[in-house]
């Protein structure tokens, strides 16, 4: 039981970690990505791993999200990460 509040704290300090990271413009959310993955190898129980998988997919939704015209061929249209 001890050990169930330790792992849901070290997620919640992780994720608030991260959302502050990610609001400084740094990799915040493979913090929480991260951290997640860690309690879920510790405490399988806790965390599924469909969610996990889920939870590290959704960072790279908004990536493939702005390369998608590109590879259409649109004019006009530049990656997200292009130059910066």
């Amino acid at each position: 039981m001890t050990e169930d509040i330790l792992a849901a704290i070290l997620v919640i300090v992780a994720s608030f970690a991260g959302a502050v990271l990610t609001l400084l413009t740094l990799p915040g959310t493979w913090l929480s990505v991260l951290v997640a993955v860690g309690v879920a190898f510790w405490r399988p129980e806790l965390i599924s791993w469909w969610t996990m998988a889920w939870r590290a997919a959704w960072p790279c939704l908004p990536k493939l999200w702005s390369w998608w015209p590109v590879r259409r061929g649109q004019r006009g249209v530049e990656p997200a990460s292009k130059g910066r």
